[in-house]
């Protein structure tokens, strides 16, 4: 007779860790297999806010996953921001 409760799946456990700066946001994200230690899996950051945009993150062995950059002049911010500034 077949058992009605499925088998066990294996889930593991992921914590994102964030960094606020004034211009820079870093982040980091761990990983735990099933009955293992805690380990990196993924830091990066995105710097330059507000000045020149970059955002880079990497797998925790190295290989590249993202690195962007991006003008990002104050100019550029969406209208409603200058416009609360203005009544200031």
């Amino acid at each position: 007779m077949a058992s009605a409760v499925p088998e066990r799946s294996i889930m593991h456990d992921y914590a994102p860790v964030l960094n606020a700066g004034s211009s820079s946001l870093k982040f980091s994200v761990y990983w735990r297999p099933e009955a293992q230690a805690w380990a990196l899996e993924s830091p990066g950051q995105v710097m330059g806010i507000g000045t020149q945009l970059r955002v880079f993150a990497r797998y925790a062995d190295i290989r590249g996953l993202i690195d962007q950059r991006r003008s990002s002049h104050r100019a550029q911010r969406p209208q409603c921001i200058g416009r609360a500034q203005q009544h200031d």
